[in-house]
């Protein structure tokens, strides 16, 4: 029974790393978009994203909230699953036994269970916010990666 509810925990942490993890490449879209301030706003939403990666998914709870409008109540709930989903993010990156390849995939793992724990916490209002950001987030990282290999 504890390991049942041990890997529950681990699936809803992984899923709220990678809400966050879309929530912060949404940030730095937003700083980026047409007629967006832009008086160092990357470089912000930058920080921010390393910040997050340091605070163990307390960054990315703030950005959430703040983002999506939570409640006392579902900050309450996301909590736990952020921060869990931030030490097993951070457990990863540290790991020296892992190829990049293990890597990548682990850290895939952990984002898909925090999102599936974050969405019964979510409003339907709230998930398509989400949805919306995360779209947007792919669709940065995509003109990026374009831009890279141009260079």
């Amino acid at each position: 029974m504890k390991n049942v509810t041990a890997t529950r925990m681990a699936n809803a942490s992984a899923l709220c790393a990678l809400g966050l993890s879309a929530l912060l490449g949404w940030s730095q879209v937003a700083a980026a978009a047409p007629g967006a301030k832009t008086s160092g706003a990357t470089k912000s939403g930058q920080r921010a994203g390393k910040d997050a990666r340091k605070s163990g998914g307390m960054g990315q709870l703030r950005r959430l909230s703040t983002t999506l409008g939570l409640s006392e109540a579902q900050k309450a709930r996301l909590k736990p699953i952020l921060q869990s989903a931030g030490q097993r993010t951070k457990a990863v990156r540290a790991s020296t036994t892992l190829t990049p390849e293990q890597k990548k995939a682990k850290l895939r793992e952990i984002r898909a269970t925090t999102q599936s724990a974050m969405e019964p916490i979510l409003t339907a209002e709230q998930k398509r916010k989400l949805k919306q950001m995360r779209q947007e987030t792919k669709k940065r990282q995509a003109a990026r990666r374009s831009q890279k290999r141009a260079a």
